[in-house]
């Protein structure tokens, strides 16, 4: 009877845990959208089209833009924007937000459980608090999440598949047969979400990634089990799983069938090769410490997350070299190299490190005779309990710092004010053409866009090098470029993002201001629009016009 009451208690702890956990975990992406600088405004745009017109353009060029409209264009993540449309038009930003926080909460659920299964819930939980940030480093609202959350299922059934152990929870005769045929179903399901995963998000590659993983693992230790057998011929070619063989063909396939056929699914081998813009996200770490640009990013919890997992690794082959696992090694390193050299991953190394730690350090806990030999088991316990307790607190208070510091932010919906420069050009019925910076491109294309193309707007991929760096840039900073590309395009209007902090971005729109051809018409705490003072535009800058004053720049 005591006992039953101890398994109920446990049980409740254990429910309660894990929704403080998913809680938490939602608190981290309920962050209210900044329309302005963010993509997703392209995204709904996308979708809008795509189910009222179905233009092929959109799949295929540029098609947003009057510089560069034919220039090709792979459009990976449309998927996602057909999503995001009927989730905004049904809901609008708040469903959109609520929607996303959901989403997030699930990709984040799938590595935990898995985490349970391969450590238990006290290691997972633990594993789970402390590199929540790093997951939650791209908290907006994005087509990756979908990429997080499909990674996941595959990382899951695969581990399943090469671990039966972990499905049939015994090791009787007759648990293996049916574990056996409940994995090779599981399988069946990939292929499927391949076909989901391509038209969502570039990442669909990680699917594939894994299933190779785990296909030369499952061989190498067949090859290694087999090696002492007289069959060497027949010996070799059975230590080829055909299940994963064949998932991994089938997936293949399923990744051809995006609008760009053979294009779209190479696309992740390609997608660098036209990229002429520097964008934050893409650097590697070391780059951005040399440039002093580490705020918010987590950096130190990255660094010291990944200590640990190298020494995990280290201790797991010195002390329990039976339990050291190829594929868990295998997607560290991959994942911790993805994230040395490109920021935007670091949400993978967060998400992959909570199984992958919960793994070995369960392992070590488990079957390191050393420890086990000099410590009493009641005494070991405690101790391993009060390490995961602390670090549980520590990190809790962490985020609890984090959290009380961008309060302002936190919620569902838009951030205040955001639509206020839309609505000015709307109201005002200013039109084209356009001269705009890179971050707020997405913005305009959802308020504007058919009645007004964009100069550019945050897809590098999506325009020339040569536009971004011989003619976006310098117009920027060099006086010259900019009356040439001026009496070239016929600007009409500017609509700058003033928090655009590149150099050249912001020598620009300080020379705007005291450039006689151009008025500052309308500012917020967002963006800023200029008008070119013709006939056109008179009556809109003698009811408008911003003195220079308001600037803080009449020394210029």
């Amino acid at each position: 009877m005591a006992n039953s009451k101890t398994k109920i208690i446990s049980n409740i702890l254990k429910i309660l845990g894990v929704i403080i956990l998913l809680s938490w975990c939602g608190l981290y992406f309920a962050q209210k959208i900044d329309l302005t600088t963010a993509d997703l405004g392209r995204h709904i745009k996308n979708g809008e089209i795509i189910l009222s017109g179905f233009s092929q353009n959109i799949f295929k060029t540029n098609f947003y833009s009057y510089t560069e409209p034919g220039f090709s264009f792979i459009n990976h993540h449309w998927g996602s924007g057909v999503v995001f449309f009927l989730v905004w038009k049904i809901l609008g930003f708040s469903g959109l937000s609520a929607f996303y926080i959901l989403l997030g909460i699930s990709t984040f659920a799938v590595y935990f459980f898995l985490a349970k299964k391969m450590g238990g819930w006290l290691l997972a939980i633990a594993a789970s608090v402390l590199v929540m940030p790093l997951f939650a480093t791209r908290a907006e609202v994005r087509p990756e999440m979908f990429t997080y959350l499909f990674t996941g299922i595959f990382f899951f059934v695969l581990w399943v598949y090469y671990n039966p152990q972990i499905a049939r929870g015994s090791d009787t005769a007759a648990a293996d047969i049916n574990a056996d045929k409940t994995k090779k179903r599981w399988l069946y399901l990939l292929p499927v979400l391949m076909l989901i995963w391509v038209n969502l998000h570039i990442g669909f590659f990680m699917g594939l990634l894994l299933i190779f993983v785990f296909f030369v693992s499952s061989a190498t230790r067949s090859l290694v089990d087999n090696r002492f057998r007289k069959n060497r011929g027949r010996d070799f070619y059975e230590i080829f799983d055909k299940n994963l063989l064949l998932t991994g063909i089938v997936s293949g396939l399923a990744a051809l069938v995006n609008p760009n056929f053979i294009k779209g699914a190479l696309y992740p081998l390609q997608i660098f090769n036209n990229y002429g813009y520097l964008v934050v996200e893409n650097q590697s770490v070391r780059f951005l410490e040399r440039l002093n640009h580490t705020a918010g990013l987590n950096f130190s919890l990255f660094k010291a997350v990944l200590a640990i997992g190298v020494i995990s690794f280290i201790l797991v082959i010195f002390f329990q070299r039976k339990k050291f696992s190829w594929p868990l090694f295998a997607i560290f390193f991959i994942v911790s190299v993805m994230a040395v050299f490109g920021i935007r991953n670091f949400p993978f190394f967060g998400l992959f490190i909570i199984p992958i730690l919960a793994y070995n350090i369960n392992a070590l806990y488990q079957g390191a005779s050393l420890i086990r030999s000099r410590i009493p088991l009641d005494i070991r316990h405690a101790y391993f309990i009060a390490i995961c307790l602390l670090i549980i607190l520590g990190s809790g208070y962490r985020d609890y710092l984090k959290f009380s510091e961008k309060t302002s932010a936190m919620g569902i919906g838009l951030m205040p004010y955001v639509n206020a420069s839309a609505e000015f050009i709307k109201q005002n019925n200013i039109q084209g053409p356009i001269f705009n910076d890179y971050d707020i491109g997405g913005y305009l294309i959802f308020h504007l866009f058919p009645k007004e193309k964009v100069f550019v707007d945050n897809r590098p991929e999506a325009y020339s090098v040569d536009f971004l760096q011989k003619i976006y840039i310098p117009a920027q900073d060099n006086a010259q470029a900019w009356q040439e590309l001026e009496r070239q395009e016929n600007f009409n209007v500017i609509i700058f993002s003033h928090r655009d902090f590149t150099p050249w971005a912001q020598s620009f729109l300080i020379s705007r201001v005291h450039d006689p051809l151009w008025a500052p018409v309308f500012v917020d705490g967002y963006n800023i629009v200029f008008l070119k003072r013709n006939q056109q535009n008179q009556g809109i800058i003698s009811k408008f016009e911003l003195p220079k004053s308001m600037f803080g720049i009449n020394g210029y």
